[in-house]
């Protein structure tokens, strides 16, 4: 799935290669490998956008026109499923709970 936030498009494919696509012009604006498989839809909000792979690590990186890794959590069970929102938090389905992210 792809994420449209700020002016750019993010991708991340399941070779663990996250790119950041203009959305006006289609050019490349950055792309890396970070690691991971990830299937679930990215997320963004407050200048992040949130990456979640099929091993339970969400990677979240910096909005923008550069790469930079903010954070790594492992959430200690695979996640395939997208997360969702609401009232300021964000859920997480993994293979064996819900977790709730936020105040």
């Amino acid at each position: 799935s792809v994420l449209y936030y700020d002016g750019l498009v993010y991708m991340a494919n399941g070779g663990g290669i996250v790119t950041a696509v203009d959305a006006v012009s289609g050019d490349r604006v950055w792309q890396d490998r970070i690691g991971g498989v990830f299937s679930a839809t990215p997320l963004a909000g407050d200048e992040k956008v949130y990456l979640f792979s099929e091993t339970g690590e969400t990677v979240v990186l910096a909005a923008g026109s550069s790469l930079s890794i903010l954070a790594r959590n492992d959430l200690g069970e695979p996640v395939v499923s997208s997360p969702a929102v609401s009232d300021g938090r964000i859920f997480i389905r993994t293979e064996q709970a819900l977790i709730a992210v936020g105040e």
